[in-house]
């Protein structure tokens, strides 16, 4: 009696194991051997036989649950591997779970950096554009207005649209007929290279251009494959990627060279065009709002393209000129330096770093051949940063004689050579002339991983090392941004991100006109204290939202009115203001440890006795009209 208790308890304990493994991917907890244990050891050596269980193969409607096990398990003792489609779905699945987890972690440690601040004000005043960028960013961080909770909501949208698009990656290199170890390699180097990482956490237009750009050249194999009507969906996700970056036109060559290469004969079909057509009229909109407001957002992008000069719209305020040498603002700057001197603690003289020596360098190599060899070069260092270590294998590759694998088909070879290729050539051609920032032709990246994992698929041991680099190299990064612990001459970490909140306090005990030389300044300012209404003066560094929108302009009126304003700027010595005079001028500085100090040239001040290693140094300076 008491033995068939016991195994009917047995029983009941299996009965409940098994069905909670029906809601949840998980090893097989009964098997003398884990089945993650399995999956990974076979997906390290390249073989992928997954003789582990899934829960998706144990459970089928017309067997119970444990007489499936007994079959499973004894096929697993005897050697036996799993379908194919069971073991992506729980590489997938583990991934998908592993992905959820480093989002929301990244999301909640990270503090919200300038631009993304800068793009949350955008949400709360929802258009057909902007001054920088289409709308889609802006639609994107207006998920930040649901509560109070800015940097969660902010990246909400980022962070689903990173899980989209590991699906669509999975989708899109599952039809490139890639084998199952390629296709996990794909995914991986997808997932963990740099620009994935960081373009999955942060609310920036590059999540919604990788959703898109995958979409799109889905789409693009599909209808040179399968059918041509399918052009017409290519054009539908092209038009809303330019509707998230003008980057995204690059599909146009793409799309036109594998049509010339592969489907000549749909040029004599209304296919291609229509689907042309389809773009055209998604994108209208962000077209009509630009012919409304003078082109600005193109004119915009064009000049940095062209590097030409940016005009200042709708500037109501006095532009700034730069002060000579013994005028009030410079006599004043030179007070507050000596006062600085007189009571700055724990600074120690800093040995020239590698950017002051590169700065010398710019300085004796200001023609022509060497800003274009420097240019150049800063390009592809920052499309090697983008990879992290996955460099490594790509360099030992090129040196070592690589084995014969099976090839996918050339249709799939010449899309993603394409697709890899256009975007990677035209920002060098663009970087001769001026410096390109490198998550610009990040794109490129979402091809090159299915090309990386054919072509260096027996290196495949080091490349897991290196996507695990770059892991640690990410979970460093944020911890770092989070309670900074690393020594960098140049952090741009925390320069992007840390010593805000206290510039927001500051600003809260202000009660004149505010005012800030950056659209980065502005924007943390009012993020961090939303009451504030500090403006963005025009003319001091480059315009955005802030002095083109005629709602968060201010008038010339405002400040005589109030008698005197107060000016925020990273310039040491302040502008020159027609018709007015710097009366005062306080040095706020961050540090490192989280201090906040401040000097001032009355001789007020708070600078303390424990040392502080500077984030960020701003000089307030307050105006009043010259009498």
């Amino acid at each position: 009696m008491a033995r068939s208790k016991s195994a009917f308890i047995v029983f009941k304990i299996i009965n409940l194991g098994t069905n909670f493994l029906k809601k949840v991917i998980s090893p097989n907890p009964f098997s003398k051997t884990s089945i993650s244990k399995v999956f990974w050891r076979e997906a390290w050596r390249g073989t992928l036989s997954s003789r582990g269980l899934t829960a998706g193969s144990i459970f089928q409607k017309r067997y119970s649950p444990q007489i499936l096990f007994l079959k499973y398990y004894r096929n697993f003792q005897k050697g036996g591997s799993l379908p194919q489609s069971q073991t992506k779905l729980f590489f997938l699945g583990t991934l998908f779970i592993f992905s959820l987890g480093l989002g929301f972690m990244a999301s909640w440690l990270v503090p919200i950096t300038t631009d993304e601040a800068y793009y949350a004000i955008w949400g709360q005043f929802l258009d057909w554009g902007y001054f920088d960028h289409p709308p889609g960013v802006a639609l994107l961080t207006s998920l930040s207005q649901i509560n109070g909770d800015i940097f969660l909501n902010a990246r909400a949208g980022v962070l689903l649209l990173s899980l989209v698009s590991l699906l669509l990656a999975s989708r899109f290199f599952g039809i490139l007929k890639l084998n199952i170890a390629q296709w996990v390699l794909a995914l991986l180097i997808f997932k963990f290279n740099i620009a994935g990482l960081i373009g999955g956490t942060l609310a920036t237009p590059d999540a919604l251009v990788i959703t898109f750009w995958l979409l799109a050249l889905h789409e693009c194999y599909v209808a040179l494959t399968i059918a041509r009507y399918r052009w017409l969906t290519a054009g539908l996700v092209t038009g809303l990627g330019l509707l998230s970056k003008y980057t995204v036109v690059l599909l146009g060559p793409i799309f036109a060279i594998m049509l010339w290469k592969k489907d000549r004969e749909a040029f004599k079909t209304p296919w291609p065009y229509a689907g042309a057509l389809v773009c055209l009229l998604v994108f209208s909109p962000n077209l009509y709002w630009n012919a409304q407001n003078h082109w600005q957002t193109f004119r915009f992008q064009m000049g940095r393209l062209t590097a030409s000069e940016l005009p200042h719209y709708n500037s109501k305020l006095p532009l700034p000129q730069t002060a000579e040498e013994g005028s009030p603002e410079d006599l004043l700057a030179k007070a507050l330096q000596d006062e600085v001197k007189k009571q700055d603690v724990g600074e120690k003289e800093k040995e020239p770093d590698l950017p002051s020596v590169l700065n010398k360098w710019r300085t004796f190599s200001n023609l022509g051949i060497f800003k274009i060899v420097q240019r150049l070069s800063e390009f592809i260092l920052g499309q090697g940063a983008m990879l992290g270590f996955l460099l490594i294998p790509l360099l030992l590759g090129l040196f070592r004689r690589k084995k014969k694998s099976t090839p996918p088909p050339s249709l799939a070879l010449t899309l993603l050579r394409t697709a890899c290729w256009v975007p990677l050539v035209f920002f060098a051609l663009v970087s001769l002339f001026i410096r390109v920032e490198p998550n610009w032709s990040a794109m490129y990246i979402l091809s090159a991983a299915p090309l990386l994992a054919f072509y260096y698929e027996h290196f495949k041991k080091t490349i897991y090392y290196a996507l695990l680099a770059n892991l640690v190299l990410f979970l460093v990064m944020i911890v770092h941004a989070h309670q900074p612990f690393l020594s960098l001459a140049n952090d741009r970490i925390l320069k992007e991100s840390s010593g805000y909140t206290k510039l927001a306090e500051w600003s809260r005990k202000e009660h004149v006109p505010l005012y800030a030389d950056s659209y980065q300044i502005t924007s943390m300012v009012r993020v961090y204290n939303p009451f504030s209404n500090i403006h963005q003066w025009p003319g001091i560094t480059r315009p955005s939202e802030f002095t083109f929108n005629m709602s968060f302009a201010s008038s010339l009126a405002q400040i005589r009115e109030a008698g005197e304003f107060q000016l925020i700027s990273t310039n040491e010595v302040p502008p020159h203001f027609a018709s007015f005079t710097p009366v005062r001028m306080v040095r706020l500085q961050t540090c490192k440890q989280g201090g906040f100090l401040f000097s001032s040239t009355t001789g007020v001040s708070s600078l303390s006795d424990t040392p502080c290693t500077p984030v960020h140094r701003w000089f307030l300076t307050l105006y009043r009209p010259t009498t």
